[in-house]
């Protein structure tokens, strides 16, 4: 087997460094008002920096929503969801998606609610190799 020179080898490495990188999406708020069926936001588009055929490694988020009143949220490429269970967190379960692909969120109200809620303040941030 052939060796391959050291800075040959320091340049792949950081070549696949530069290649990583994260976006971050700031949609405006999202009203929630059914209990059986989903709001949708409109779709967080990646910036057209982020190559084509990167994988999203790590999503992380926050949101705003009324004390008490958390909706049952989810983070959506196509029919594959996350579910956000609190109003921040950082989650791995997207690992793998395509990071150069439009997102979604979907919400419903807690069950018993009366009365549409309001999530504010989200904010999104997508890890990717």
């Amino acid at each position: 087997m052939r060796r391959w020179p050291a800075a040959l080898l320091a340049l792949l490495i950081a070549g696949q460094a530069a290649a990583s990188g994260s976006w971050v999406s700031e949609p405006p708020a999202l009203r929630i008002s059914l209990v059986d069926r989903d709001s949708v936001s409109a779709p967080l588009i990646p910036p057209a920096v982020v190559p084509a055929g990167a994988e999203i490694t790590r999503v992380r988020w926050r949101f705003e929503a009324p004390p008490g009143d958390l909706p049952a949220l989810r983070l959506c490429q196509g029919n594959r969801c996350v579910p956000l269970t609190a109003a921040r967190g950082i989650s791995e379960a997207m690992d793998g998606a395509a990071a150069d692909r439009p997102l979604r969120l979907h919400g419903r109200l807690p069950p018993g609610r009366r009365g549409a809620l309001t999530l504010g303040g989200i904010q999104l941030i997508i890890d990717y190799r």
